[in-house]
């Protein structure tokens, strides 16, 4: 098996390429699957920090040299099998939260916001960091996530309408990029 996508669907753990201040990071996520329900998990480290790192390979030395991951004996395998691959399985652009573009409504920018939202709420909730959890289960962005997920996920209307004014849509996940900075940890 040389296909990395396939070896990432064998292990459940993928190569992300997180931007974040126009820089390209990188992380794995992926399932745990020494727990029975098997959630989805975002690499941290003892204190809760997202570790992402420069390079991919820095990324696999890390992982190499150390055991307190999520799901460790899997994660290393798929580290071995990876062969130090360095193409992401998709990429997350966390500085679309702040982007201008959402004064515009722009629907490119939307859509990445989706996607980051998700991601930020696994994280979130595997954390328990209740400062995030309370910001991403209050109206606004419950409300923005409906109209993404009608729109982008479900394909229900043809026209991306949100609920509430764009200028406090765009503050809110301006606190989301916040609270989520300060828990990012670059390495490398």
């Amino acid at each position: 098996m040389s296909n990395v996508n396939e070896i990432s669907e064998v292990y459940r753990k993928y190569l992300i390429k997180y931007t974040f201040g126009n820089v390209g990071y990188y992380s794995v996520v992926g399932a745990d699957t020494s727990l029975e329900d098997a959630p989805d998990k975002i690499m941290v480290d003892q204190k809760g920090d997202i570790l992402l790192f420069r390079t991919p390979l820095s990324l696999y030395s890390f992982i190499s040299s150390h055991s307190y991951f999520f799901d460790n004996e899997t994660l290393q395998k798929w580290v071995d099998r990876n062969n130090m691959n360095a193409i992401p399985y998709a990429q997350i652009n966390l500085d679309a939260l702040i982007s201008e573009k959402i004064l515009d409504k722009n629907v490119d920018v939307f859509e990445e916001i989706f996607s980051v939202l998700g991601m930020v709420k696994d994280y979130a909730q595997q954390v328990q960091n209740a400062l995030l959890l309370n910001i991403l289960e209050g109206e606004i962005i419950c409300q923005l996530n409906d109209k993404l997920a009608d729109y982008y996920l479900w394909k229900e209307v043809s026209e991306l309408v949100l609920c509430n004014d764009v200028d406090l849509i765009s503050k809110v996940l301006r606190e989301v990029y916040l609270q989520l900075s300060a828990r990012l940890y670059i390495i490398g």
